[in-house]
């Protein structure tokens, strides 16, 4: 009886490992690898060049078990998944990568596949969707009155996460104030807030200067608040009656795309409040 080179390396006085040891990776790693994307046969093959280091592909197949007429092909299909890396010489030598690398490998194309994966499902399936006859519709509603409409103003600012634009024509300077008071809680958040308003009402939206990023013009038609791509509220009423105002709320992505483009247009040729 003998054994291989491969054998004799691995149980030199060098190695951890005595004649008759078992891997000692869990079958939890193991599992974990598999769940990765590895199959079983690499995961095991991964796990013994882990653990002995350098060895060909005959040394890989007797320490972990992988029959030797698949270890070329489970060893190439572990460097093209960029968890080990290949010596040239006869015969090959094969090197686990760190572990660290070797996820971050498997995370960029676990990434580029969910891409490409999800690009087919949404290029397929949306026009499927939006083509159905009994889809969810979106809501439009009419609100009538300052605390109405500051009430519902607060409903939707508080579901924002990332941006909330703010567009304050003819309104009464009362509301103005409620909402600044109302909004004054993102004073060092994260979410963006732009504020635009014109000239005469300068001293009204200086207050929220705190927390939003505010422009001025001489001329505004119609305003509303817009937040995160998802609710729209249109203010509507006569410029010298401020106080007889109503409100169109919606949550139609068309109409929130729409008034978010309008409200960029007029955004970029307003001026900055100077506080």
């Amino acid at each position: 009886m003998f054994l291989r080179a491969g054998a004799i390396r691995m149980f030199s006085h060098n190695s951890p490992y005595k004649k008759g040891d078992k891997m000692s990776s869990s079958d939890k790693t193991k599992k974990a690898l598999q769940s990765l994307g590895l199959t079983d046969y690499e995961a095991r093959a991964y796990l013994s060049l882990v653990e002995f280091g350098l060895l060909t592909a005959n040394e890989v197949s007797g320490n972990s078990n992988v029959p030797y007429s698949k270890s070329h092909t489970v060893l190439s299909g572990l460097e093209a998944k960029g968890w080990i890396t290949v010596e040239p010489g006869r015969p090959g030598r094969y090197k686990a990568r760190p572990p660290t690398d070797a996820l971050e490998a498997s995370r960029s194309q676990l990434l580029g596949r969910m891409k490409i994966q999800e690009d087919q499902v949404i290029s397929e399936l949306t026009p499927l969707y939006e083509g159905r006859s009994d889809r969810e519709k979106p809501d439009i509603w009419i609100i009538r009155g300052e605390m109405n409409i500051l009430r519902k103003l607060r409903e939707i600012t508080n579901k924002a996460q990332r941006e909330i634009m703010i567009s304050l024509p003819a309104v009464s300077k009362e509301l103005v104030q409620l909402l600044g008071v109302s909004l004054m809680r993102l004073q060092g958040s994260s979410i963006k807030v732009t504020v635009m308003s014109t000239r005469d009402m300068e001293e009204d939206v200086k207050s929220m200067a705190a927390f939003a990023n505010i422009r001025v013009r001489d001329k505004m038609y119609g305003g509303g608040v817009i937040v995160d791509e998802r609710d729209t509220m249109l203010f509507i009423g006569e410029e010298n009656k401020p106080k007889e105002i109503f409100a169109i709320w919606s949550d139609h992505v068309g109409l929130t795309r729409l008034a978010k483009d309008y409200f960029q247009y007029i955004w970029n040729s307003s001026d900055t409040l100077k506080t």
